[in-house]
């Protein structure tokens, strides 16, 4: 069975997507015993910085590339030395020690799109789909997780071309909500699109960054209300999942740290959520 591709997308940004696309990827890997691979899109590489130490990150990159390599124009017009660069089919995963892998991330994602005009050839959506399956992973493993930048870019929409799914992350509070909006007015336009025809399918959101039933409540509230005022979208795009992640700030200690939500705290509230979250996760997809 091919993998199931999994964006973690939003058009706003602090609203814990990072997080959740990690700490997922971990306990689908560790309590449901599944190859996960995490693929770092965001140029600002938050998710590879948030598993691995910058100089093993650093080592790592010669040695098996980055995401960025998977694109065939990766180094045209950047002044980039190209000699340097690994072909697609050659890049390689990084264990992280976590029991899942890691395509990590790259700063030079971001000449994808930053190029002068005279030297920047159209760019290529479904390039990241192309470059998964020549680097052989859509075979190795049961789940591939894509964490996105929080912007409207050419990184999110080839995401969004490679994925089979999508979850929202999103916290509580009205401008959060009102950004979830503008995401479903760029997911109903990318869907429509002749060229571009997203296929991937609406999980849900999860609600993240909850401190108390009230703010549960709140965010329940507004997002049924965006739902009705956008039933042009799918309804799975709105429907929110039953666990939500709440706020710790012990969780963003340990990620200075490398450590996971489910490392070696099994019983606080966000591990507790957290399981709630994947067991959803996995009866959505069916798996």
């Amino acid at each position: 069975m091919s993998a199931s591709i999994i964006c973690f997308a939003n058009i706003k940004g602090g609203v814990g997507k990072t997080t959740l696309a990690i700490n997922v990827a971990h306990a689908l890997a560790k309590e449901l015993v599944r190859r996960v691979l995490v693929v770092d899109m965001d140029p600002q590489i938050n998710a590879t910085t948030a598993l691995l130490p910058f100089p093993v990150i650093q080592g790592f990159r010669e040695t098996h590339g980055s995401v960025y390599q998977l694109f065939d124009n990766a180094g045209v017009g950047t002044g980039l030395d190209l000699k340097t660069l690994i072909p697609p089919e050659k890049v390689r995963p990084v264990p992280t020690g976590k029991g899942f892998d890691l395509l990590i991330g790259a700063l030079d994602t971001a000449f994808l799109e930053l190029r002068l005009p005279s030297s920047k050839p159209a760019l290529d959506f479904d390039a990241l789909k192309r470059g998964l399956q020549r680097c052989g992973v859509m075979e190795q493993y049961d789940h591939i997780i894509i964490d996105t930048p929080p912007t409207p870019s050419f990184y999110l929409v080839a995401s969004l071309k490679a994925a089979t799914h999508f979850v929202v992350p999103s916290r509580h509070d009205y401008l959060s909500i009102q950004g979830l909006g503008l995401f479903a007015r760029v997911y109903r336009t990318l869907h429509d699109h002749r060229d571009l025809a997203i296929t991937a399918q609406p999980l849900g959101v999860v609600l993240t960054m909850v401190q108390n039933g009230a703010q549960e409540r709140e965010g329940l509230k507004r997002l049924e209300g965006l739902a009705h005022g956008n039933q042009d979208c799918p309804p799975a795009f709105f429907e929110p999942f039953a666990g939500t992640l709440p706020v710790s700030v012990a969780v963003a200690r340990d990620q200075e740290k490398q450590r996971l939500i489910r490392e070696g705290r099994p019983g606080n509230a966000a591990s507790v959520a957290l399981g709630k979250i994947v067991t959803e996760l996995n009866r959505k997809l069916g798996r």
